[in-house]
């Protein structure tokens, strides 16, 4: 099911109706999907604790929390974050790092880090006019925002009409619905000027107008949009920072600049190159709007570190399909997705992306698997304190080990436990795999998902000796409930054994970014060896040996020199004296990509 939206703008006084404006059209766009959050009495916080406290169970469980705030507070993010999936909006403040997903949509956005996507800022859907805005302008337009609490309506006014720079000209000013709630009785405008009160939309007025005067904001791309001249005149030195960081024409803070006006009044062709420029800038920039990202966002993962459940992770690396977090707690990186997809681990999987990756199908490479395999049984021998001579087999059935492997595939590695003297069985999520196990090997297998309810089934009131997981821990998205499910499956002083790739191995070290770009988008957990100690001693479990594996010396300069510099990197060749100094370099610190972890059940959970 499609998530369902919570709108939350930022509406207090001083905040000028931009936010609402654009979340209502969001909602519009998303339908019922959506419900904006407006406080008219009383705050914002109370009305979300609220909401989330009666949405808890229902559809609001995984839905998405987006802030249009500027700067979010840090209590408001911690409420929806309990529930729901955070998405900010042009966010500026100090919860930024912790928001799930960001857009930045204002280009001159001042703020730390990056978001996910950045959307164009100039509205799609505007009427474009026919004809190029007259010169010099006939027909002025002063709106500045819902409620132009600084006043720079009528300081502007005052300002065209005392210069007379605006004697021959038609001027309309735009009351915002909430105009008067900043500046109390009514006053009287001037007889020549016309007034709008509250309109439902810009956009006649926009194309009606030669000239339009607001602040930074919204108004400002809508009037551009429209193929309408604009000038801003801004509330705050922040505001003018932004305008000239996207290359607005403008006329200062407070207090107009009269001469600065007068030049944009009697200069043939300022104020049309600015909007030739721009629209040009519109059209390169042209791509999927805010309304229809937000439709096709199915978020998948926990809200919170999978591990440990903890709530309060920093975003380490932002792309337009997933963020990658880091744990406080314990360390773990994971990582949530926006867009639904994952790789479907089917027959056409095996036989046909795994060739395409590794040169050959899984069931050419099992052998190869199974020899890896047979290094693993060994490892878990060891942590068993079982002897060579006894992993062979004997006649006693009941001496051996039983074990589970849980993402057998097509079974090599439970064939390799099978030969060693175990009783090995295997559960997989392809029903191709699981029936090509029970009749080519002999060897029991369940179908099912072990990161479901599925395991309470197929696999209730059985023990094991041996749990082991190779590169499959990574794909459950609740690991916390995985660890917890090992736990209750294993006999105390069983073995827990699990390979994946690692963080602290030389592709991260050498270039976070392309670590993480590179990482598969169903990989939800990313554990280092430290992280690894640290989490199975949460889960009941004691690490006895971290075994470094995937060791590659030609990761150490030759993957980064081909990203920088294209076909001119050359890659550190096997077999030379760099190739093998790298490997001993690699082997003695630590640095393969991959590891494997051999854990001992402590006690229960």
């Amino acid at each position: 099911m499609m998530p369902e939206f919570l709108l939350i703008p930022n509406t207090a006084p001083g905040m000028g109706g931009g936010h609402l404006a654009r979340l209502e059209a969001l909602k519009a766009s998303l339908s019922d999907r959506a419900e904006i959050l407006v406080s008219k009495s009383g705050s914002t916080e109370a009305l979300l604790s609220k909401d989330m406290a009666s949405g808890a169970q229902t559809s609001l469980e995984k839905g998405i929390a987006l802030f249009d705030y500027r700067e979010t507070p840090a209590k408001l993010l911690d409420i929806s974050a309990e529930h729901r999936y955070t998405i900010g909006i042009d966010e500026g403040g100090k919860s930024r790092e912790r928001f799930h997903y960001l857009v930045d949509i204002s280009m001159a956005l001042i703020t730390p880090g990056k978001a996910n996507i950045s959307v164009s800022p100039y509205p799609q859907n505007m009427v474009t006019r026919k004809h190029a805005p007259a010169f010099p302008p006939r027909k002025i337009l002063l709106s500045f925002g819902s409620e132009d609490r600084a006043g720079l309506t009528r300081r502007l006014l005052g300002t065209l009409l005392k210069t007379g720079l605006a004697r021959e000209t038609k001027i309309t000013v735009c009351e915002g619905p909430r105009y008067h709630e900043s500046h109390g009785q009514d006053l009287p405008w001037p007889d020549k000027v016309t007034v709008v009160r509250s309109p439902a939309s810009l956009q006649d007025l926009l194309l009606d107008h030669d000239l339009v005067f607001t602040h930074f904001g919204l108004t400002a791309f809508e009037a551009v949009s429209a193929g309408t001249a604009v000038i801003l005149f801004n509330p705050s030195n922040y505001h003018r920072l932004l305008s000239c960081r996207a290359g607005f024409p403008e006329i200062g803070v407070d207090k107009p600049r009269i001469k600065r006006l007068k030049t944009y009044f009697e200069t043939q062709g300022l104020l049309s190159g600015f909007l030739s420029r721009v629209r040009r800038e519109m059209e390169e920039r042209k791509g999927d709007s805010l309304q229809a990202i937000m439709s096709k966002m199915e978020p998948s993962g926990l809200a919170c570190c999978p591990v440990c459940g903890h709530l309060a992770g920093k975003a380490v690396e932002r792309f337009p399909d997933r963020t990658y977090f880091k744990c406080p707690k314990c360390s773990i990186y994971y990582m949530l997705s926006f867009f639904g997809s994952r790789q479907e681990y089917t027959r056409e999987y095996f036989f046909g992306e795994y060739s395409k990756q590794y040169g050959r199908t899984y069931l050419e490479d099992f052998q190869h698997i199974k020899a890896a395999g047979m290094d693993r049984v060994r490892e878990i021998l060891k942590a068993a304190n079982q002897s060579v001579k006894h992993a062979s087999g004997t006649e006693d059935k009941n001496n051996l080990l039983s074990l589970l492997d849980i993402g057998c595939a097509y079974g090599p590695f439970l064939q390799a436990a099978k030969e060693a003297g175990m009783l090995p069985e295997g559960m997989d999520i392809s029903n191709d795999a699981v029936a090509w196990v029970k009749k080519e090997l002999g060897i029991n297998a369940f179908f099912g998902d072990f990161g479901s309810s599925v395991p309470g089934t197929v696999l209730e009131g059985k023990k094991y000796d041996v749990i082991t997981m190779w590169y499959v821990i990574e794909h459950f998205k609740d690991v916390r409930a995985v660890l917890e499910r090992v736990n209750r499956l294993l006999r105390k002083g069983g073995i827990f054994a699990f390979s994946t790739p690692s963080s602290s191995g030389i592709s991260r070290r050498r270039n976070l970014r392309l670590f993480f770009k590179a990482s598969p988008a169903d990989h939800f957990s990313i554990w280092s060896k430290a992280s690894a100690k640290r989490c199975l001693s949460m889960a009941g479990f004691k690490v006895c040996r971290i075994r470094v594996t995937g060791h590659h010396p030609e990761r150490f300069f030759g993957s980064i020199r081909r990203v920088n510099h294209g076909d001119r990197g050359k890659a550190i060749k096997p077999g030379t004296l760099v190739f093998r100094v790298l490997g001993l370099v690699s082997r003695i610190f630590g640095l393969g990509d991959t590891f494997e972890a051999y854990a001992i059940k402590k006690w229960d959970i």
